[in-house]
């Protein structure tokens, strides 16, 4: 598993249990909005859009948009480029989304260790 990247967080408003639909419907969002925008992490890959029902009560999906690992050196200098350049990004999706999930969830850019 990797150890850091960037991640959106989407909170139900009311905070009930993210359901199947719910689920299929922020999947079904994010392969639209995939199709007409291309963001990249900080090699110029691809962001991976990874989504995962995080425990806390099930009420919880959290995106994985890039992932990195530590490597021997350099290990804050690395994570720091790579959020310079990701986290913008993942704002921008998340503002993005916000526009057709908004009255679902609240939607929350990150970057950060895991």
């Amino acid at each position: 598993m990797s150890d850091f990247g960037a991640t959106l967080t989407l909170i139900k408003h009311n905070n009930r249990e993210v359901t199947t639909e719910d689920r299929q419907l922020v999947n079904q969002e994010l392969e639209n909005f995939k199709a007409g925008n291309e963001f990249n992490n900080a090699l110029g890959e691809n962001f991976i859009y990874e989504t995962l029902l995080i425990a806390n009560d099930n009420t919880m999906l959290w995106i994985r948009l890039s992932e990195y690992w530590y490597g021997d050196r350099d290990n804050e200098e690395n994570f720091e480029f790579a959020k310079e350049n990701d986290l913008p990004q993942a704002e921008e999706i998340a503002i993005r989304l916000s526009r057709s999930l908004g009255k679902i969830f609240i939607i929350e850019a990150k970057f950060e260790n895991w």
